[in-house]
């Protein structure tokens, strides 16, 4: 399962001071720089970590974020008097991901703090979002299998084990994902050691030169042989194991080309592009500004008074002549969006609440939208395009994920070569993962897009 770990680091700024007690390495040498803290440490660290559900639940929404993002994010936010939170700032994490920036701000905005002592607090608080950590469970290792007389032995936890688990889709019990994920790695071991057999039966050979010329390219590419051993310990586990995994790579290229399947032709990139139309799909979208007012969910009839109040001066200042739609949302704005001027960029149909999704989809382009309630606050939106649902064309695709197609292509050159092998393979199943797997070896291709191994275009690297 996917994780989203929060960092036990918490910044207090009050006025020019900053006490950050949470990391020993960060503590000034006497916090008394801070005379009178407004709010305490440990009670913000403590009711932040209890909006974990919902902050989780924000990452696990967006699909586009938990695929090409992992790494911390910093947020910072005030709190006010009365313990309500105000000013959520949440940077960018990657292109396109306005959603969840807005669910991550709702989340925080949700969390009542303790009533600060002598003023307000501004807060910043590091998330640590981690998509390669795999959840604890029975790793697999040892022989699972015979193939042809060699034995295929799997290593237990690591990276390319860890990426395996989470480029696959969860169930809800993980027990059952757990048990997916051995049989999915089994079977990969083992089509992996089929596929060396026949490239040693063809005499592909790839030479100590090439892989010391690969090693040699890491060393120029990360500056030092200690930046090339990082990388090779973060992706493969080590330099042997990435020394393995280019050796397999290599191997693999070399076999597909002499079967004459690479380089991939102009019409079989068009085969998959018309094979799989719904993954190429683009959702309805809308490109959005606003500006936002939160509005707790516990709010107190006089906090929504004042709530709709100040929406209101917004709305009437945006319909002056010549209003600055960025200025105001930048003053006003209790969303993430305020730093961009209240640029949310493009929106998919779904992802916002129900009242939000009816104006941004029947709003006349360019026009400013009366105030909008939702179960968060209060809108204003303003629409600059709006998209219909659509197939992305081959050469967008090529623009947005160089090497796409080429990687699906090379999947399924591999599950044609499989299947045709395993059907006369001696294979000895010396595991219980590797006797499930055995009876459907090479039947499905192996097309999950973001998945790591040596037939994706991005592992171990891309030059």
């Amino acid at each position: 399962m996917r994780h989203v770990a929060i960092q036990v680091g918490v910044a207090l700024v009050v006025g020019s001071g900053v006490w950050a007690p949470a990391h020993a390495a960060e503590v000034p040498a006497s916090p008394a720089t801070v005379a009178n803290p407004y709010c305490e440490p440990d009670d913000v660290k403590a009711r932040v970590e209890r909006a974990t559900p919902q902050v989780v639940g924000c990452y696990e929404r967006d699909v586009d974020v938990r695929r090409t993002f992992a790494g911390r994010l910093v947020v910072t936010f005030r709190i006010k008097e009365g313990g309500r939170v105000a000013r959520v700032k949440v940077p960018s994490a990657v292109q396109g991901d306005a959603a969840f920036r807005e669910c991550l701000a709702h989340s925080l905005q949700s969390v009542r703090f303790a009533a600060p002592v002598g003023g307000e607090c501004d807060i910043r608080f590091p998330f640590q979002f981690d998509v390669g950590r795999p959840p604890p469970g029975p790793a697999l290792a040892g022989t699972i299998a015979r193939v042809g007389g060699v034995e295929v032995v799997a290593p237990g936890e690591g990276p390319r084990y860890a990426a395996l688990r989470n480029a696959l889709p969860v169930p809800e019990n993980p027990k059952d994902h757990e048990a997916q994920v051995r049989l999915a790695m089994a079977r990969d071991l083992i089509e992996d050691e089929l596929l060396r057999q026949h490239a040693a039966q063809r005499g592909i050979r790839v030479s100590t030169a090439e892989l010391d010329a690969e090693f040699t390219h890491l060393r120029k590419e990360f500056g030092s042989d200690a930046g090339a051993d990082a990388f090779a310990m973060r992706v493969a586990g080590g330099r042997a194991e990435l020394r393995s995994a280019l050796a397999l790579r290599r191997t693999l290229d070399l076999l597909y080309q002499k079967n004459g399947d690479l380089p991939m032709s102009p019409a079989q990139r068009d085969a998959l592009w018309l094979a799989w139309p719904g993954l190429w799909a683009r959702p309805e979208s809308a490109v959005v500004d606003q500006v936002f007012v939160a509005v707790p969910p516990d709010a107190t009839p006089g906090e929504l008074e004042a709530a709709r109040n100040d929406i209101e001066v917004v709305h009437r200042a945006l319909l002056l002549p010549g209003a600055d739609f960025a200025a105001l949302a930048r003053k006003y704005s209790h969303s993430p969006t305020a730093m961009d001027g209240g640029a949310m960029g493009r929106i998919k149909r779904g992802q916002m609440p129900e009242a939000f999704e009816a104006a941004a989809w029947s709003l006349p382009l360019g026009t400013v939208s009366e105030p909008i309630r939702s179960p968060v606050g209060f809108h204003i939106l303003r629409i600059h395009r709006r998209d219909p649902a659509r197939t992305a064309h081959i050469a967008e695709l090529e623009q947005e994920s160089p090497g796409l197609l080429a990687a699906r292509h090379r999947r399924q050159v591999r599950a044609a070569l499989v299947r045709s092998l395993s059907a006369n393979a001696v294979i000895e199943p010396m595991s219980d993962e590797a006797r499930q797997v055995v009876p459907q070896l090479g039947a499905i291709p192996w097309l999950v897009p973001d998945a790591l191994g040596p037939d994706a275009d991005i592992w171990p690297y891309t030059r």
